[in-house]
């Protein structure tokens, strides 16, 4: 703006003021000029037009500052920029362009002036990247102004000077405009004058360039933080529907972070644990060494991967698999640690039942052999004992029947039914040790009749009072399920003869859906299934494996002093 003014020795004066916003500097730079002679003669200008010019490009550059401080993108002041400069700044033309990312050309942002040649300084500069030389390529390149006060007579203008002259283009000025320090646009200015940017105005135009380039750096920051947020809400959003439980804690444990996940492994909610270490979840499982190896680990960048027996909020243990990464600040520092956790209680106790099932079988396996050897011994001496010493004694009865055989027909009958009853006997004793080994009475009798024999012969080496329910008759059992069950039942009444103390006992046997259901029950002395151990605890093992074996279930159940419950549930084949 202008005003005339009167001094105190009577001379007047044109002062003219522009105020222009230094945005790097944060500041408002006042420009004051005098429009007479002499202030005119001491700025290098010589004639009203130049003042009028001058004036102009103030207005130019305070427009654009205005521009600037309106705009949010940097498409704002694309669109604008270059009809300002043509509006207020006396230029006959204004361009603004930039390298296409995807195919490398030169393209126009925007322009402004008597005629579109917005394709035209396109295909020029193109041509000066496409040749190597060049000063507007070379301001894109190099980030540099360039300007040109004669184009008909500079030597580096030669591809300008057809435009120059067919539209009378003297004087032009290129400046970088740069974002987060690279050049990515090139704002280029034609006047129609020789000489027509002095000293002066570059720098006030370079000045006005860099007010740009902080304005796209800071659009830049602000989409950046946009993003940053954005992506920061997705992340949280991601974490907070998380299944896995995830702890932020700082580099000293103290917890600053947990999500929905964590408070339903642990039972601690938000307010519980905020500020508190994470030590809290710690038992006397893991040790202050192996806590403080971890941290070590943690600070030395290493990621850190676990298990933890830990206790929930109210006491109860459990176990997690841990991962536990670093955060670091912009300096590379370590500033949080965070934990993605993963309960693993069920695999451990899975895993340390698979552990005991094998170390069970593993003795079982070395029992069976044991029993193995003493139940071949204890053939041998059966077979030694009834079959060996009998055969001596039927051998020594034929040899005194050879010597009587002359003697009279009473003594001969008499020595004969001795004879046979001894072999009866040895047949007996034959036939009991291999149903002992292969229990064949099954096939000739059925398994009603073979465990009615079963439960006789109980009955006779014990004072138990042994009751037998079995209705399963008009059933087709297999051979395989009738063995099992015949084991079972024998094994579990050798069970109660031996350490029940039991007075009554009964054998159960009913259909069930596709199921042959077993129970047998006595009113001894109980036990805790899950702490016996020695033959007893064998021979359990042997009638869960034999249910196994077929695809059948077994469970005991005893209580100390209230007897004891063993209930097997065999398949029955499917009928065709």
């Amino acid at each position: 703006m202008g005003k005339n003014i009167e001094f105190s020795d009577g001379r007047t004066s044109d002062l003219f003021i522009s105020l222009i916003p230094d945005f790097l500097g944060e500041k408002v730079i006042g420009i004051f000029y005098q429009a007479n002679e002499m202030s005119m003669a001491e700025n290098g200008l010589h004639t009203r037009q130049d003042i009028q010019k001058s004036q102009r490009l103030y207005e130019f550059i305070s427009q654009v500052n205005d521009l600037i401080l309106r705009s949010k993108t940097e498409n704002e002041i694309y669109e604008q920029i270059c009809e300002i400069a043509v509006r207020s700044g006396n230029f006959v033309h204004a361009w603004l362009g930039a390298e296409d990312a995807h195919n490398k050309l030169i393209k126009s942002l925007s322009w402004a002036g008597s005629q579109d040649l917005s394709s035209e300084v396109s295909t020029v500069i193109s041509k000066e990247k496409k040749m190597g030389i060049g000063p507007i390529w070379s301001t894109l390149q190099e980030g540099k102004y360039f300007c040109c006060n004669d184009i008909d007579i500079h030597s580096e203008m030669f591809i300008w000077k057809p435009y120059s002259m067919k539209y009378g283009y003297k004087s032009c000025l290129a400046l970088p405009i740069k974002q987060d320090g690279k050049t990515v646009a090139l704002f280029k200015l034609f006047a129609p004058t020789i000489n027509f940017f002095t000293e002066v105005e570059i720098n006030l135009l370079e000045r006005l360039a860099e007010n740009i380039s902080f304005a796209l750096n800071t659009f830049s920051i602000e989409q950046k933080r946009i993003q940053a947020e954005q992506e920061l809400k997705k992340v949280k959003q991601a974490i907070e529907h998380a299944g896995a439980p995830v702890v932020i804690t700082d580099t000293k444990g103290t917890i600053e972070y947990i999500n929905p996940a964590f408070t339903a492994l642990t039972g601690y909610s938000y307010e519980d644990v905020i500020g508190v270490n994470s030590n809290i979840l710690k038992t006397a499982d893991t040790s202050d060494a192996e806590y403080k190896a971890m941290y070590e680990n943690l600070l030395k960048n290493k990621v850190w991967n676990g298990e933890f027996l830990n206790k929930r909020k109210n006491g109860e243990p459990y176990w997690e698999k841990v991962n536990i990464s670093q955060v670091y600040n912009t300096a590379g520092e370590i500033t949080h640690f965070i934990a993605v956790k993963e309960e693993i209680t069920q695999q451990k106790e899975f895993e340390a039942e698979q552990q005991r099932m094998n170390e069970e079988l593993h003795s079982f396996s070395w029992h069976l052999k044991h029993i193995s050897e003493i139940e071949k011994n204890k053939l041998a001496i059966e077979m030694h004992d009834e079959l060996g010493q009998g055969l001596i004694a039927l051998k020594m009865e034929v040899a005194q029947l050879k010597k009587h055989l002359f003697e009279g027909p009473f003594v001969l009958e008499t020595r004969v039914d001795n004879l046979l009853h001894s072999i009866n006997e040895k047949v007996e004793a034959f036939t009991r040790i291999y149903n002992t080994v292969n229990p064949t009475i099954l096939k000739a009798l059925g398994l009603e009749a073979t465990l009615e024999n079963l439960l006789h012969s109980f009955k006779e080496k014990s004072a138990i009072s042994f009751n037998f329910i079995y209705e399963l008759q008009g059933l087709q059992i297999d051979y395989n399920t009738n063995l099992a069950l015949y084991r079972i039942i024998k094994e579990g009444l050798t069970n109660i003869v031996n350490d029940s103390a039991a007075t009554a006992a009964t054998v159960s046997l009913q259909q069930m859906d596709h199921s042959i259901l077993l129970n047998i029950t006595d009113n001894g002395k109980g036990f805790e299934p899950a702490a016996v151990d020695g033959d007893y605890h064998f021979g359990i093992l042997d009638m869960r494996e034999t249910a196994y074996a077929i695809n059948g279930s077994f469970e005991i159940h005893s209580t100390i002093g209230q007897g004891a419950t063993i209930t097997a549930k065999l398949p029955l084949p499917m009928q065709g």
